[in-house]
């Protein structure tokens, strides 16, 4: 069995030990210590080893509530581009039109991919930034479209569900942001406290 003992008492020890677990004694200088805790091993106190893991390893980036919501909001809007959009009257015409009838709702589309693919990767501010930029453009949309709707037509469930599915978007990519904040922080918090006390 391979080992160390201990210069002081003679107590058998494990490979690496700081300091000797029978009469206290410490073993090695400050810096080889941290050497060898830097590499990974476990650093032993009177008997007791606690294991040494980076803030890398415990504050690791993951899903949270609202990456889940903000999937959920881009099919929402997905749908609504497939559905039908405005309804246009004319003398004894009536006719339903989605947006993907039209080239706007193959910029819809695009967008609306490319964030739940920044979502994918937990991309949080690229989200919110492209959700933001989505909705002004739904709003452009509605302006541009009701004068002649006014005459002719109506909005139809399309055109709503399209304003809430991107709404949804800005909230839920700005609620998953908060939460991995403060995930973020809550995990820092001891290990700041554990740097301090050493």
């Amino acid at each position: 069995m391979r080992g160390m003992f201990c210069k002081y008492c003679g107590k058998q020890l494990p490979d690496g030990a700081n300091f000797c677990s029978s009469c206290g004694k410490q073993l090695r200088t400050a810096s080889t210590a941290e050497k060898t805790s830097a590499a990974g091993h476990s650093t032993i106190f009177n008997g007791y080893t606690s294991p040494n893991f980076s803030a890398a390893q415990k504050i690791r980036k993951t899903y949270n509530a609202g990456n889940l919501i903000y999937w959920a909001s881009c099919l929402i809007a997905l749908i609504s581009l497939f559905l039908p959009y405005a309804e246009i009257e004319y003398l004894d015409l009536r006719k339903s039109q989605s947006l993907m009838e039209s080239y706007d709702g193959i910029i819809f589309l695009t967008i609306i991919l490319i964030a739940a693919v920044l979502n994918l990767f937990r991309l949080n501010s690229g989200c919110i930034i492209l959700s933001i930029f989505n909705l002004i453009l739904v709003i452009y949309e509605c302006v541009s479209v009701a004068p002649l709707l006014k005459t002719f037509g109506h909005f139809s469930i399309g055109n709503y569900l399209l304003f809430i599915g991107s709404s949804l978007m800005i909230i839920s990519s700005a609620a998953a942001l908060i939460l991995w904040i403060h995930k973020k922080r809550r995990l820092e918090r001891p290990l700041i406290n554990n740097a301090g006390s050493k």
